[in-house]
């Protein structure tokens, strides 16, 4: 994996918590996408760490939260953005070291219809939970998708997550829990974060929206 921008990771201290803010994108994904996320968090003055490899997702995942030292860990999407400031203060008030928050997400897999999870387009969970629940691994299993199986985990052991609720689509393609929808270019919570889906398929439309955040 290669560290855009610096050798080191930079982290955001609050509270005297050190907290990692980080993306992971493809080799082959265009710079502008990344660039453009990039230009997003500089705007709203939020350090991120953008990775490039070419291991997969859950991979890059477990990676992190097991080999960099921090207090907290925030992972985006190179696809997702932040909409506000204070989403980095809003992620950790919700979760104290007691539980993980992420987009309400849904697989949609045949054996486990209408599973609502914390989805790792944007998720934040602190060093300690982690550890607590048992370094889960962020990998799909035969019962979820990536990141999946650390609700479950939450479900077994009677722990409640948090999820920020999808709020606006600019389609409804895939099916959420109570006859609701979610798809391309997402937004959840109050205003607070868009999540493109599918970049490859829209990459004009995330570099727009990017353009829009900065500009307006």
């Amino acid at each position: 994996m290669i560290l855009l921008d610096r050798e080191e990771p930079e982290f955001l201290v609050i509270n005297d918590k050190k907290i990692l803010i980080s993306s992971y994108s493809f080799k082959n994904l265009p710079t502008e996408i990344i660039n453009s996320q990039k230009n997003v968090f500089n705007h709203l003055d939020i350090p991120i760490n953008q990775y490039v490899g070419e291991v997969r997702h859950p991979q890059f995942l477990d990676f992190i939260i097991n080999n960099i030292e921090a207090d907290y860990f925030i992972f985006f999407d190179v696809d997702c953005v932040p909409l506000k400031t204070k989403i980095v203060e809003y992620l950790i008030d919700e979760i104290g070291e007691e539980t993980m928050i992420g987009i309400e997400q849904q697989s949609n897999l045949r054996n486990f219809p209408e599973h609502i999870y914390a989805g790792p387009a944007c998720f934040a969970i602190s060093k300690k939970f982690y550890d607590y629940i048992g370094k889960v691994s962020f990998n799909e299993t035969h019962r979820g998708d990536v990141a999946e199986e650390l609700t479950f985990t939450c479900e077994k052991l009677e722990i409640p997550f948090k999820v920020m609720e999808k709020t606006h689509s600019e389609n409804n393609l895939w099916p959420l829990k109570g006859g609701r929808y979610f798809g391309h270019g997402t937004t959840y919570g109050d205003n607070l974060l868009y999540h493109q889906f599918e970049i490859r398929k829209n990459i004009g439309n995330f570099i727009n929206k990017c353009n829009y955040i900065i500009n307006n």
